[in-house]
């Protein structure tokens, strides 16, 4: 399984994975800044609109000779977990989503290296993405959506805090 997914990392690495295949609509991925992108996340907590939240991964023992790029850990995850229910609609996870700080980040989308995502997703049929958070190994860069961000240092933390009683 590992072996696949390294040689499927380094095909797509090497041969660019395309835009659609990232699950993230070009039009939501190009409007607004971060900060707009976030607001959309807490606006469908508060709707009562947000579905599913999926937490994708690759261990962080794993080495590979690229950089695991959002387009790349959507299609070529080692887990997935998926949250549902009330845990969606916690206080928690509403103040670490409305508290956060983001900044842009002055870096090429290809040359980030984000091991882990969290993506949001709408309560509609198609089950539409609200937005993706994409994080390095320490939770200070990432992405949202397509857009290069640098998140304050306990951003990623409280996330995980808030997410952390629906998968236990």
């Amino acid at each position: 399984m590992l072996i696949r997914n390294i040689a499927l990392l380094l095909a797509a690495a090497s041969a660019g994975v395309p835009a659609a295949s990232a699950g993230v609509p070009a039009a939501s991925a190009q409007s607004g800044n971060a900060q707009t992108q976030i607001d959309a996340i807490v606006q469908s907590i508060n709707g009562g609109d947000l579905g599913v939240v999926e937490i994708l991964g690759v261990p962080p023992a794993t080495l590979f000779r690229v950089n695991v790029t959002p387009k790349c850990l959507d299609s070529l995850w080692d887990y997935k977990l998926a949250v549902r229910g009330r845990c969606l609609e916690s206080e928690k996870l509403r103040m670490a989503l409305s508290s956060a700080t983001i900044q842009p980040l002055n870096t090429k989308l290809d040359s980030l290296d984000v091991p882990t995502a969290i993506v949001f997703y709408s309560k509609t049929a198609e089950g539409q993405r609200v937005a993706s958070l994409y994080f390095n190994r320490n939770g200070r860069h990432g992405a949202v959506n397509n857009i290069p961000s640098s998140f304050d240092p306990d951003f990623f933390p409280r996330l995980k805090r808030a997410l952390h009683p629906c998968v236990e």
